[in-house]
């Protein structure tokens, strides 16, 4: 499960973001965003939310009625958590 928040320019943009997580924490400021995310818009959070303590962090900034961009950060994210299991094609 993914989830997101809206970004400042919501009301014009109706764009969420959501931090990239290749553990159970999000990736660190600065930190090198993992090559399967490069199809999808990656922005630093604190440059999309002007508030206290928003995270300098990479996040996706996709449109919430963007359904394979959403699928493909939870399955991203399903993955690095290892909770994707492979089952033998019968």
């Amino acid at each position: 499960m993914v989830e997101g928040v809206e970004s400042d320019d919501f009301e014009r943009s109706e764009a969420l973001l959501s931090l990239i997580k290749v553990t159970k924490r999000h990736l660190r400021a600065g930190a090198d965003v993992p090559p399967d995310y490069l199809p999808l818009p990656v922005v630093v959070m604190a440059d999309e939310i002007r508030a206290p303590y928003v995270p300098q962090s990479p996040a996706v900034k996709l449109r919430q009625d963007d359904v394979a961009g959403w699928v493909r950060h939870a399955l991203l994210c399903a993955a690095a958590w290892g909770r994707l299991r492979s089952h033998p094609i019968a």
